[in-house]
């Protein structure tokens, strides 16, 4: 399960599970830069092969009118991207993060934040470096 991408002008994340299992994400979290949060329900399990969108409530209050069909999507009430560049985490329900992705943001200050996860996930459970964030 990784972030798949960010729309900052719509304010909303697109979470992608890319194997062949479903994946239960009760516990999972999605942080932004500005330590905003949204938690997955308890008892949500992504479907295998499958993407989910969480759209922010401040810009998105016709959001299930847009929903694509066969894709599950949340309103998140307390979660909103930065529309000048943000950086989101998905951490998993351990707390280890599994998936990053940033927009928007110069590249110095992405490799800085991508430098202080490294260090503090230094052993196998750290997500390797990536596209635009460690992925």
């Amino acid at each position: 399960v990784q972030i798949a991408s960010l729309n900052l002008e719509k304010d909303r994340i697109v979470v992608k599970n890319s194997s062949s299992d479903p994946v239960p994400l009760g516990g999972w979290v999605v942080r932004g830069q500005m330590d905003q949060t949204f938690r997955f329900p308890a008892t949500y399990v992504m479907r295998p092969q499958s993407t989910l969108t969480v759209h922010s409530s401040k810009r998105n209050k016709n959001a299930k009118n847009e929903r694509k069909k066969g894709e599950d999507s949340f309103l998140a009430n307390k979660f909103s991207l930065n529309p000048n560049g943000d950086f989101v985490v998905l951490w998993n329900s351990d707390d280890i993060p599994v998936s990053m992705k940033s927009q928007g943001l110069p590249a110095e200050e992405v490799r800085a934040i991508e430098a202080e996860f490294r260090a503090d996930f230094m052993d196998d459970e750290a997500p390797p470096s990536g596209n635009c964030g460690m992925m």
